[in-house]
C-alpha cells in the first residue's frame, strides 16, 4: 500500500508520478511472479514431524533386544524419534521374575546418553511386589546421520 502523501499527491497527470506509480506496480507484479514461482518459503521454525516407533520386544533375550534396538537406530538415523519401548512386565520370565525391561532401559540410558533429548523414569520406580507396573518406557533420541 503507498502511503497516504503520495496516494493524496495532487498531480496525478504528472508523468514522472504516473511513472513512480508503474515502476511500483512493476515491482510488485514481478515479486509476486516470482514467489509464484519458488513455491511456499520453508519455515525455519518448522521441523519435521517427530515420529513414534514402536520396538516390541515381549519374548527376546537381552542381546537380541538390544539388536532389535540398534536395526531401528539405523533406520533411522539423522531424525529426531521417539522410541516405545515395550519389554513387557517379565510375568512370564519364571520364578526369578523378568529381567528385560530392567536391562534394556539401562542398556539404552547409557548406551545412547548423548542421542537422548528426552526418556521416562526407569521402569522399576512404579513397581508392585516386585513386578513392574509397566512393560515399556519412552524415549526421544535425536540421532546422528550414519
Amino acid at each position: 500500500m503507498l502511503p497516504s502523501t503520495v496516494m493524496n499527491n495532487s498531480n496525478h497527470n504528472d508523468p514522472e508520478y504516473q511513472a513512480f506509480l508503474d515502476a511500483i506496480e512493476s515491482i510488485d507484479e514481478k515479486a509476486i511472479s516470482e514467489a509464484k514461482e519458488l513455491g511456499p518459503e520453508p519455515s525455519p521454525n518448522r521441523s519435521a514431524p517427530i515420529r513414534t516407533i514402536k520396538v516390541d520386544l515381549h519374548r527376546q533375550t537381552v542381546s537380541e533386544a538390544k539388536q532389535s534396538i540398534f536395526e531401528v537406530i539405523r533406520k533411522n538415523s539423522g531424525s529426531t524419534v521417539v522410541l516405545e519401548i515395550v519389554t513387557g512386565k517379565g510375568r512370564h520370565s519364571g520364578s526369578e521374575g523378568g529381567v528385560l525391561f530392567k536391562e534394556i532401559y539401562q542398556f539404552v540410558s547409557e548406551q545412547l546418553s548423548k542421542y537422548i533429548v528426552e526418556i521416562d523414569d526407569p521402569p522399576e520406580q512404579g513397581m508392585f511386589r516386585g513386578m513392574p507396573l509397566r512393560g515399556k518406557f519412552n524415549v526421544k533420541l535425536k540421532l546422528p546421520q550414519l
